[in-house]
């Protein structure tokens, strides 16, 4: 689909489907109450969504379109119940649903007995949901063949069978089961490859999720779902749908399932966790504004969930540091204590930059083999091809015999390579796993967040027995909710290069952050130069933008394509262009220091109150599937007696059990202390930066309170010590880590509060314009709540360090204004276009904007412009 073919829809939020060039008649939706923020939020960002949409349709179009569509199967049950890792499945589904074609590759299924592969296409009914239900059509691919540990299938089942078929699922089962019956492996295509298919034919709409009818949570009907489908019924000839109402309406009903619907749960909502007046995020000053009746404190209001052995969240612990319990090392294993991300700019965080697809019908990559390293041997091939111990290699890379395939690869660095069929198949959440339950087949993907979130956090008991603890999502409800999260703040990273603040020292603070120390030091042709400023003084090497380009989510791919080309050259082995990958798991030490508050408030708890106490804070690992085991040594992890173990840097410092962690893959050249292959890793995602000065506290246990805190931790020897550390020094400038004095460590926090108050005013001038342009009363205080909050934040993380004291002059009066605004939306004025027998002809109504809120935008853009040179 080009660019250009979506007709953008109008903010006012008319939603309307064409049906034989007669526009369908519909009601307009009651008014919000004005704590649903989020819905007002949908008003800015339908436009946001259909760009990304349309960026995504024509990748897929210049790939064949649904002639060439790609899905990721995965095994629905990796962790825990006792099996080796080994025995994990991969694979991927191909569908030409043009001609009615299907090809499947998995790997490494158990032996003893055949597997056949099933379409399902998710239909309404009592039993809806996004499992596999009774209520589904389903459609039999047909049995797998084998070869070794390679099951395969091609069928030709013609172009009819997709006409009105909507593939949602693909599920492999053992031959002769239902896939009511449970499932071994299976996979979704993703939230716009969904839409693509549905909108390409008025037949698939109608056969679609998206036109069955839908109401929010809070009983506003969602036109454009319901109105395709009536009209459809109505009317046997082929319908136009207008795919604007579509998006439009997704981001609405999503930012409604988002703030209202509880699931038939314990009452949380997923705005519960993420307030939209708090960042999308919390921390103990949010926490201790909430009372104690509400839905954030189930582990007091429920035993069940606070209590030994394995408590949800620790009350004391989610007090006193916002942390909340996540299962994510298991549904029966303790929980990890974790703060909440804010959901900003998850559009430039998520998956590979450019994944490769090749032609339908092209063999996948056979995962490679995982031989066990000897630890007496440091020749081994096993350890010097560092092939990582618990997960096939992952990414778009080599195979072993150094060709290039989608799929294949080494893991190398110490860290965790882009995925292809590897979960998590999308890193956004701290540890990359966000949604990931692989007891019921959730991967990690973006759209597995929802249903993730139900399972672990909204369930009446720990049982968690669906119908009973709760209720699954919709296919409706998911792809809403992925539609609205898309949406929420930026949808695309700075340009630091060409950035310029006006204030001197986040001026230095960007070049510090942006200085890599010198490039591949010990690889061939590397070299060391240093940064000065005009006069010739040298300039700090911070080396940020090396793992957050841009202050984005994403590593620097050309100096990581460079240090993938100067490793492969070390190993002897070739390299594609699609090595050096951009969305990595590091290892950096932060679950290591000592003295972690989390740590600390359980511990005094074990002290006061033993028999009540919730024991230690167990480990957390990131995402991994190898649990840690306590005594366990390297040599025994790479003896395979142990998968994964702690190895705490201060002797002093207990770790308790539990945590996932990964096992480093590779003997990294030329670290010191060197990085061994097989060796645990707590590895976790690099998160966006842009937004960071006012959603702290900071990492994934809230161990820095400020900016400034969470930039010095990289400046600490325990940085310095983990994988990540040694290996960003290593490939800098020769081992030595960073080492900044702590003007410069303050110059890169005033750097990121600069760029944070830049990203707060764009936000709130995006939600005053479309507030001046909205004559609903509720829906335009809604938006302008967001905006003040935003200018709020702005003069906030700059009057905290001292900065730009005149701009924050000008944003404080921008709030002024704002607030006078409040209460008077755009007046809707009759406009006079011409005259007819000496009467007025009205032929159109204009809003009339505030001016208040017009001469708020004029300062918010008068700050903006002030910050930068």
């Amino acid at each position: 689909m080009r660019k250009g073919v979506l007709g953008l829809s109008a903010l006012s939020g008319v939603l309307a489907l064409g049906v034989a060039g007669v526009q369908l008649p519909s009601e307009p939706a009651p008014d919000k109450a004005a704590s649903d923020i989020g819905v007002a939020m949908a008003a800015v960002a339908t436009p946001k969504l259909k760009e990304l949409y349309v960026d995504w349709a024509d990748a897929h179009d210049a790939q064949g379109g649904d002639r060439n569509i790609a899905i990721e199967l995965g095994r629905t049950d990796l962790r825990g119940h006792g099996e080796k890792a080994e025995t994990r499945y991969t694979g991927k589904v191909r569908l030409n649903a043009i001609d009615g074609q299907v090809s499947v590759e998995i790997y490494n299924l158990p032996d003893g007995t055949d597997y056949e592969a099933w379409l399902i296409d998710d239909r309404p009914g009592a039993t809806n949901s996004m499992q596999v239900d009774a209520s589904d059509d389903f459609l039999k691919a047909g049995p797998l063949t084998r070869e070794g540990q390679r099951w395969t299938l091609t069928a030709e089942l013609g172009p009819e069978a997709f006409e009105a078929f909507q593939v949602d699922q693909v599920v492999i089962v053992k031959q002769g089961t239902h896939p009511t019956d449970g499932a071994l492996a299976m996979g979704r295509p993703e939230l716009f490859q969904r839409l693509y298919t549905a909108l390409r034919t008025p037949e698939l709409f109608a056969a679609s999720d998206y036109a069955v009818p839908q109401h929010t949570p809070s009983g506003n009907p969602v036109f454009g779902f319901g109105n395709a489908f009536a009209a459809r019924v109505a009317n046997p000839k082929p319908i136009e749908v207008d795919p604007d109402v579509v998006l439009n309406d997704l981001v609405q009903l999503g930012a409604d399932v988002f703030i209202n619907e509880n699931f038939d749960g314990n009452g949380r909502t997923c705005e519960t966790c993420h307030p939209f007046v708090n960042n999308i995020t919390i921390d103990p000053s949010e926490i201790a504004r909430r009372p104690d009746n509400d839905p954030i404190f189930l582990a007091e209001q429920n035993p069940a969930f606070g209590g030994p052995p394995f408590p949800l969240d620790i009350p004391q612990v989610l007090r006193g540091t916002a942390l909340i319990g996540i299962p994510d090392d298991g549904l029966d294993l303790p929980s990890v204590q974790r703060s909440v991300p804010h959901l900003f700019a998850i559009s430039t965080s998520r998956g590979p930059v450019s994944p490769v697809v090749l032609p339908f019908g092209s063999p996948m990559a056979p995962p490679t083999p995982f031989p066990l390293p000897d630890p007496n041997d440091p020749n081994d091939p096993g350890r010097m091809l560092g092939l990582d111990i618990p997960l096939p290699p992952a990414g778009p890379e080599l195979s072993p015999n150094g060709t290039a395939v989608p799929g294949g690869g080494f893991p190398a660095f110490g860290f965790t390579v882009d995925n292809g069929t590897n979960p998590p198949i999308e890193r956004l959440g701290f540890g990359g796993d966000l949604g990931f339950v692989p007891e019921i087949g959730l991967l990690g993907r973006l759209g597995d967040a929802v249903p993730g979130a139900v399972i672990t956090l909204l369930t009446k008991t720990p049982n968690r027995v669906p119908g009973v603890d709760f209720r699954f999502p919709t296919p409706q409800e998911v792809d809403a909710v992925v539609a609205f999260y898309l949406t929420l703040g930026r949808s695309q990273d700075l340009d630091l290069a060409s950035l310029q603040l006006s204030d001197p020292v986040a001026e230095r603070g960007r070049l510090i952050f942006r200085n890599p120390g010198g490039v591949l030091a010990n690889f061939p042709n590397g070299q060391v130069i240093p940064m000065t400023d005009q006069f010739g003084a040298p300039i700090g090497a911070g080396k940020c933008d090396v793992c957050h380009s841009n202050a984005g989510a994403r590593a620097n791919q050309d100096l990581f394509q460079a240090i993938c080309a100067g490793l492969g050259m070390q190993l002897g082995l070739p390299v594609t262009p699609q090595c050096g990958s951009t969305n990595f798991n590091f290892e950096t030490g932060v679950d290591q220091l000592p003295s972690q508050p989390a740590r600390v408030i359980a511990g005094r708890l074990s002290v006061l109150d033993p028999q009540n106490s919730p024991g230690l804070v167990p480990a957390d690992g990131g995402f991994g599937l190898a649990p840690h085991i306590p005594g366990a040594t390297v040599d025994d992890v790479m003896a395979g007696r142990a998968p994964c173990f702690n190895e705490p840097q201060d002797p002093n410092l207990e770790i308790p059990s539990g945590g996932f962690g990964t096992v480093i893959g590779i003997d990294f050249p030329f670290t010191n202390p060197q990085v061994r292959g097989g060796s645990c890793s707590e590895e976790f995602n690099t998160p966006p930066l842009v937004e960071a000065a006012d959603t702290g506290p900071f990492f994934h246990n809230n161990n820095a309170s400020t900016i400034e805190g969470a930039v010095e931790f990289y400046n600490t020897s325990t940085f310095r010590r983990s994988s990540a550390g040694v290996i960003l020094g290593a490939v800098t400038d020769g081992n030595n880590g960073i080492n900044l004095e702590n003007t410069e460590v303050q110059a890169i926090a005033s750097f990121l509060r600069v760029i944070n108050a830049l990203e707060n005013l764009r936000s709130a001038r995006e939600f005053a314009m479309t507030a001046n342009s909205i004559t609903n009363g509720a829906q335009f205080d809604n938006l302008l709540t967001v905006a003040i909050s935003q200018t709020q934040d702005a003069a906030m993380v700059l009057e905290e360090a001292k900065l730009n004291a005149r701009q924050v002059d000008q944003i404080n009066r921008a709030t002024e204004l704002m607030m006078q605004a409040q209460g008077n939306p755009p007046v809707l004025q009759r406009a006079v276009r011409g005259f007819f027998f000496f009467r007025r002809v009205v032929v159109s109504q204009d809003a009339q904007p505030n001016q208040a809120l017009v001469q708020a935008i004029a300062r918010i853009d008068q700050a903006a412009a002030g910050l930068q040179q």
